[in-house]
């Protein structure tokens, strides 16, 4: 697919953008995780804009930074880079002591006797894509292979050493760690791990599981031994004065489990289509699906439906609690997760290069527009828009014909080769369209227009199709044999039919359009005309050479007398 940014629409919007009302986030200063210098700006949408900072030499602001720094920019494929930005700051996530639970303020915390604030949670979904299709529908979409990163964490209580009388109790941490992880596909089990605070759980062939919405859970199983010594007195009154000469050792376990689960619908691009080939060379192509998608390249043609995509960060990863048996304090996080979302832009569909692509139609459902964040400036479709399930394009391939047609899904990877001879092909011909005056008066006029196929002869019948013939204005319909007849009032000038085809791929053949004028003879009206028309050439010739007799003094019109 086509780059997402050129530097071109970069600063033709730089150069376009006045000044923009402050929002909240603040993006990371400086690329890292191997995330593209040049991208890095552009993936922090819903951050504060402003003025950019410009610098020179040779940390000298790029005309991306600028750009970012005033406004959001959308990107036409999904960002490779978060994915690579999210591996990195996955790996980033604090450390803690058995003492500190570090988690997410919207965390589904779970307690137990000494193991207390524990939990899982989903960091980030690798590919993703949120689309935003509607008000209300705002499905997670994922490829079919991906991996799940999580976050795990916990503290653990350790009881107060008690004084009873003759005895003493003492409590310490012996052992404690996270046993085991795993992922699960609609309660089935994918993948299994070993126990870690950062666990990463893949998954493979998701789309082999029935139907396309899929809950995935993580769960996780955390475990903790602990020592506890009593110690008896044997001389004295109470443990407190007396030396402690017996005791007894122990080592209670508890085991808790954690899950968080996430709804997700895996995105499996099964694309239908026609083709066509037309008399001059060009090739047509109409793909569809039952679901959103970017679009398609064939040869050097990309063509791309109504969605655009922009990165921001997660904004439940904001802020991080950090909770101990003090209480609880919240920080800024020092991870910043970003996700992937899709939006029908304003902009609309588009096939490039424009000199040999043209877009011919979208179709699809139609649907009301979403509303994006308040914080993310982009320009959404304002009124109810067709989502592009479907995409006819017209290219240039006179010269060779493109072998593959390669279609591209919301989610950054999902793409399917398509053989463009495996798509079934509908032939489109040239048509012959003739008109012949059968009667005329004064005040009307009868016209028979014929249609057939200009290879084969075939009359063509438009009677119940989306063809037409259109005579001066007035749609008609021919008939089995391909003919029509109409009577209209009589104007002056000639009479013009034209065979409008309807579109060819909704048909099972095509044809190209064409037209035909004739003139009506006899009746006064027609001599009239005539005259007129005879008129002209002779008096342009005449007033010629008057004008070369007066400019010479030759007598060309006019003897000269004796």
């Amino acid at each position: 697919m086509a780059r997402a940014v050129r530097v071109c629409v970069a600063l033709g919007l730089l150069a376009a953008v006045g000044s923009v009302p402050l929002v909240s986030g603040d993006p990371p200063s400086d690329p890292a995780h191997g995330v593209n210098e040049t991208t890095f700006p552009l993936l922090w949408s819903g951050d504060a804009d402003g003025e950019a900072a410009v610098t020179t030499g040779e940390n000298a602001t790029s005309a991306y930074e600028e750009l970012a720094a005033y406004t959001d920019v959308p990107f036409a494929e999904p960002p490779d880079d978060v994915t690579r930005w999210n591996r990195g700051e996955h790996a980033a996530f604090p450390e803690t002591s058995h003492n500190t639970s570090i988690h997410p303020p919207t965390a589904e915390l779970a307690h137990g006797a000494f193991l207390k604030d524990a939990y899982v949670d989903v960091f980030a979904i690798s590919p993703s894509t949120r689309a935003r299709l509607a008000p209300d529908e705002r499905p997670l979409y994922v490829a079919p292979d991906g991996r799940v990163l999580a976050t795990i964490d916990y503290r653990v209580a350790t009881p107060s050493t008690r004084l009873d009388n003759e005895t003493r109790t003492t409590w310490t941490v012996s052992d404690h760690h996270i046993d085991d992880t795993r992922l699960l596909v609609d309660d089935t089990l994918e993948t299994s791990r070993a126990g870690s605070h950062t666990p990463t759980l893949g998954y493979d062939s998701l789309d082999e599981y029935d139907g396309t919405t899929h809950t995935l859970r993580v769960e996780a199983d955390i475990s903790v031994t602990l020592r506890r010594e009593t110690e008896t007195c044997t001389d004295g009154e109470t443990a407190s004065t007396c030396e402690l000469e017996q005791s007894t050792v122990e080592f209670p376990v508890e085991q808790l489990t954690v899950s968080h689960t996430v709804d997700v619908s895996v995105q499996e691009l099964t694309i239908s289509g026609v083709r066509t080939r037309y008399p001059n060379g060009d090739l047509g192509i109409a793909t569809f699906t039952s679901d959103p998608w970017r679009g398609f390249t064939i040869g050097e043609s990309t063509v791309t439906g109504v969605w655009q995509f922009y990165s921001a960060r997660d904004e439940s990863w904001e802020s991080l609690v950090w909770s101990t048996g003090d209480g609880d304090e919240i920080q800024h996080s020092p991870v910043h997760p970003l996700h992937v979302a899709a939006f029908p832009s304003a902009t609309g569909p588009s096939a490039t290069p424009r000199a040999t692509s043209t877009l011919l139609d979208t179709y699809g459902i139609e649907r009301n527009p979403p509303e994006l964040p308040p914080d993310v400036a982009l320009d959404v479709v304002a009124r109810p828009y067709t989502a592009s399930y479907g995409i006819v394009t017209r290219i240039d391939a006179s010269d060779s014909t493109p072998d593959v047609l390669t279609s591209a899904g919301l989610v950054s990877g999902v793409e399917t080769d398509n053989p463009v001879d495996s798509v079934y092909e509908v032939p489109t011909n040239e048509s012959t369209l003739s008109l012949a005056v059968e009667n005329a008066t004064d005040e009307q006029v009868t016209v028979t227009v014929t249609l057939e196929d200009a290879e084969t002869g075939v009359p063509i019948n438009t009677t119940g199709e989306l063809d037409s013939v259109v005579i001066n204005g007035q749609p008609v319909n021919t008939d089995d044999e391909g003919t029509a007849t109409l009577t209209m009032p009589r104007t002056a000038g000639g009479i013009t039919a034209r065979y409008e085809p309807g579109p060819w791929w909704r048909t099972s053949h095509a044809y190209v359009g064409d037209t035909d004028t004739v003139y009506v003879d006899g009746g006064a009206i027609a001599l009239l005309q005539t005259l007129y028309r005879m008129a002209i050439p002779i008096v342009s010739i005449l007033f010629a050479v008057y004008l070369l007799e007066r400019t010479t003094g030759w007598r060309i019109l006019r003897s000269r007398r004796p």
